[in-house]
């Protein structure tokens, strides 16, 4: 198996957990914030899918057609039944309407989450591409103390390239790797002097323009 790093847009996009145990739930604490519109399907649930402002939907997952009213071209599914050959049968359903799919059970899906997190708007994934993800959250551990030191920079950064539209690709690539490579524009974040950071990379753009 083969896997590339992406960012989904999941804007317009439903979400469907067909399961509503342990595995489920670990799902819908990961991705509850990231859609407008989640639905679980299940004979009973989690406490914490319970608790949570989902639509539930009491079901006996027998076949794939005891759930396909609730999945089309617009949604994700996540397969998560305690069943594994229902999962199996789900798994075949979802490939062959061209429904984007994840199977908690199995790596061989069309796409496999990785350990993450978001900090100030940065966010941060690590993937083992299925092999230990157990792994994957040690990683993670280790890296979300010094991204969520640098992610305050990001609204600094952005305001910098406000005034650096017009100057190429390649000049603007080679400014920003320098000026985060500066120790000068790190110390004034650091002490939360953001406006001389601002400032400070401005200069650096008007010296390439």
């Amino acid at each position: 198996m083969r896997f590339i790093p992406v960012m989904l847009n999941v804007t317009g996009k439903k979400l469907t957990i067909i399961g509503g145990g342990t595995a489920a739930a670990l799902k819908l604490r990961n991705l509850h914030s990231k859609f407008d519109k989640i639905t679980v399907i299940s004979e009973k649930f989690d406490p914490y899918i319970d608790g949570m402002d989902v639509e539930k939907i009491v079901l006996h997952l027998d076949t794939p057609s005891s759930v396909e009213n609730f999945i089309n071209r617009d949604t994700i599914v996540i397969i998560a039944s305690d069943d594994a050959r229902f999962n199996d049968e789900m798994r075949k359903y979802c490939d062959a309407k061209r429904v984007l799919f994840n199977s908690v059970d199995r790596v061989d899906s069309p796409f496999i989450f990785p350990a993450a997190f978001t900090t100030n708007g940065v966010t941060v994934a690590v993937s083992t591409e299925g092999r230990s993800p157990s792994f994957s959250k040690f990683i993670r551990k280790q890296l979300r103390q010094k991204a969520e030191e640098c992610s305050v920079a990001l609204p600094v950064i952005e305001e910098i390239r406000k005034s650096a539209k017009g100057i190429g690709q390649h000049a603007s690539s080679e400014l920003f790797g320098n000026l985060l490579d500066d120790e000068k524009f790190w110390q004034f974040v650091r002490t939360g002097k953001y406006q001389e950071a601002v400032d400070y990379g401005k200069n650096k753009v008007k010296k390439v323009k």
